[in-house]
């Protein structure tokens, strides 16, 4: 049997703004610091990594 769609899948959707502009600053700020110090952010981010697989891993 066929239903109609509802109310709410007919709405346009929205930008939360507040939320956009957060990652996009934080992301922005992530390129700029691992293209302006390459090594550094390698050493982070790959301790980070390792943290992140060690602690939550599967």
């Amino acid at each position: 049997m066929y239903s109609s769609p509802s109310k709410d899948a007919t709405k346009p959707l929205t930008l939360n703004k507040t939320v956009f502009l957060g990652s996009a600053i934080i992301s922005i700020f992530l390129i700029i610091w691992t293209i302006a110090f390459p090594d550094y952010s390698e050493t982070l981010l790959s301790s980070s990594m390792a943290w992140v697989s060690e602690s939550f891993g599967w």
